[in-house]
């Protein structure tokens, strides 16, 4: 329901403006029939305050889908943005090589996932538990 939420905004932008141009139309060619017909003139206004109306919206799930598309090109790279406080961001379990290339003789050995990690370290730099 929550997937390509900012293609929906759009779609829903979309159309919200035709449904306010369309009621805007209607509504100056009714007016049209009861006064002179000047109102007809209206119609152009219609069309611009309705896409002005809708402009925010539409931007607003362009922006959505630009954000989840960052988001998705960016958490490749080992971050954990959604760790949970408390934990480090970085998620060697993506990049092994990472975690075993500073290791040094003094090491210790995670107690919940068996890999070695430095000594002094807070937490797993495989698994992200916290070391004892």
């Amino acid at each position: 329901m929550f997937s390509n939420a900012g293609g929906k905004i759009k779609v829903l932008a979309q159309v919200m403006f035709w449904l306010t141009f369309i009621a805007g139309t209607i509504l100056c060619l009714v007016l049209a029939g009861e006064t002179d017909g000047i109102t007809i003139l209206f119609i152009p206004v219609a069309f611009f305050v309705s896409w002005l109306a809708n402009l925010g919206l539409y931007a607003f799930g362009e922006l959505c889908e630009n954000v989840y598309e960052i988001n998705r090109k960016t958490s490749s790279n080992g971050y954990n943005y959604n760790a949970p406080l408390g934990q480090p961001e970085f998620n060697n379990a993506q990049h092994p090589e990472t975690a075993t290339s500073f290791i040094s003789n003094d090491t210790m050995k995670c107690p919940n996932c068996g890999k070695p990690t430095p000594a002094g370290e807070k937490y797993c730099l495989h698994c992200g538990d916290m070391l004892k």
